[in-house]
């Protein structure tokens, strides 16, 4: 009810959430709703008197979004004015999103990442987690982790865009360390990948065996709550490859002291990680201070 008032008064954080609502509320009537739940129908006729203003007034819901001539002039305007839900949608669909023929991702320009990345920085400013949109624009000229359609071929850290500043090198390193403290996977392979290869980080072949490691107690984490608990599942035999490569190159390269000293990090590391569900931590939205 609270929620309605707000979409109902414009607030403008509020109201693409109750549009999206409306167009789901189909896959929540009488067949479909879980126990316990009302349909959006129900719910409406129920509470219908409660949606008033300050003052007692009855609220009005209004119709602006629904008019598909001003919708996305306003979607626009309003990402430009950083409320997150907009610019969050006006970041994912900035850079070219298509494939060709091969099922390869086609590069996108540096202009169109860099204002992809301007757009997610709003929708983190706003309490957004999409971190793993931001590095993969920030790092890779396809703006994303994979180079193909079916996640079959990883992009490398050493494979980076070639015009990322040294700074925010280091940033989209950090973004990853965030991510990896969430139980990220990739997120944890960026790290290995940072220490193994100094990008982002200082080069520490110690450091990155640990985050290597860390990638295997992740994987039976990952199996022990659900495969699916901590990034998608389809997506992960690439990384389990990719690591197990750089493991063994460190593991001929390390001496059995560094290896323990790695092991003895490893420790340190699992303690860092705040959840051993990625996927939950990167849909939540942190409270904000909402805008006019």
């Amino acid at each position: 009810i609270k929620f309605l008032k707000h979409a109902w008064q414009w607030d403008k954080n509020a109201m693409p959430y109750y549009y999206s609502l409306l167009t789901w509320q189909k896959h929540f009537d009488e067949d479909n709703k879980e126990e316990g739940m009302i349909s959006f129908t129900e719910f409406m006729r129920k509470y219908r008197d409660k949606l008033v203003d300050s003052a007692g007034n009855p609220l009005v819901e209004p119709e602006v979004f629904k008019s598909s001539k001003i919708q996305w002039y306003l979607w626009d305007k309003f990402a430009d004015l950083k409320y997150p839900y907009f610019a969050y949608q006006k970041a994912i669909n900035y850079a070219p999103r298509w494939f060709d023929e091969q099922g390869m991702m086609r590069p996108s320009t540096d202009e169109q990442l860099e204002k992809s990345i301007e757009y997610l920085n709003y929708a983190i400013e706003g309490g957004y987690h999409c971190y793993e949109n931001l590095i993969a624009r920030m790092l890779f000229q396809q703006g994303r982790h994979y180079k193909d359609q079916k996640y079959k071929q990883l992009n490398k850290l050493t494979e980076y865009r070639r015009a990322l500043k040294s700074d925010d090198l280091k940033q989209a390193i950090d973004y990853a360390q965030l991510m990896a403290e969430h139980s990220s996977i990739i997120g944890i392979l960026r790290m290995t990948e940072a220490y193994l290869y100094g990008l982002g980080r200082e080069q520490d072949p110690v450091k990155a065996y640990a985050w290597s490691r860390l990638s295997d107690y992740a994987k039976q984490k990952i199996i022990e709550i659900g495969k699916n608990s901590a990034w998608h599942a389809y997506q992960l035999p690439p990384v389990w490859e990719y690591n197990k490569e750089i493991q063994n190159r460190l593991e001929q390269q390390l001496t059995p002291a560094e290896k323990q000293a790695a092991l003895d990090y490893l420790e340190t590391l699992k303690t860092k990680v705040v959840t051993w569900n990625y996927n939950k931590w990167r849909d939540q939205i942190d409270d904000f201070h909402p805008k006019p």
